[in-house]
């Protein structure tokens, strides 16, 4: 068993005194998150996960919304951290060309963790990270599988990494997201 502390997401956000910022605590068991916690002290949210247990946000049960079209969908996206921005632009660029169009709104957090705990809240139809810090993807995927969310590539991949820009939202909007968005990744 291994607790990992972050004392910190959404660090330009801290930098400059706005509210959407974060700490996280994850307990990791055999290299697989099994509870985790997001604290937001201006919010005073606090969401909690546990493997096979749901998730909660200040005590009450969260799923993610059951939105099926992109549109008007509320997404959440916020650019690449600034040292993948060159790498990882495009891609940003190409999910704003293929969803702008057709959603209500588009909004970044400034910190990817929370844009994933928007999701699995209900606060927002889908998210997508550009750019996954290791601890981010232990709380964040932990948060989005209790609470309903399917995730992976933009192409549909299943699979989740760092390096690699992270789609989700809830099982009927994930497909629609994948057949727009597969031709173009």
């Amino acid at each position: 068993m291994l607790w990992r502390i972050e004392p910190v997401h959404g660090y330009s956000n801290l930098t400059v005194a706005a509210p959407d910022f974060a700490l996280s605590v994850v307990c990791m068991v055999k290299g697989r998150p099994e509870h985790a916690v997001v604290i937001c002290p201006f919010s005073d949210d606090e969401y909690l996960a546990s493997r096979g247990r749901g998730a909660q946000l200040n005590g009450k049960r969260i799923r993610v919304p059951k939105h099926y079209t992109i549109d008007g969908a509320r997404i959440a996206m916020g650019l690449p951290e600034s040292a993948l921005r060159s790498r990882l632009l495009p891609d940003h660029l190409t999910l704003t060309q293929q969803l702008a169009p057709r959603v209500e709104l588009m909004r970044a957090s400034g910190s990817g963790l929370l844009d994933m705990a928007e999701l699995a809240s209900g606060r927002v139809d889908a998210a997508f990270v550009l750019g996954l810090e290791d601890q981010d993807l232990h709380v964040g995927s932990l948060l989005l599988k209790e609470s309903g969310a399917l995730m992976g590539a933009p192409d549909g991949q299943p699979s989740v990494s760092a390096s690699q820009p992270l789609m989700a939202a809830g099982p009927r909007m994930y497909k629609a997201l994948v057949k727009q968005l597969k031709p173009h990744f």
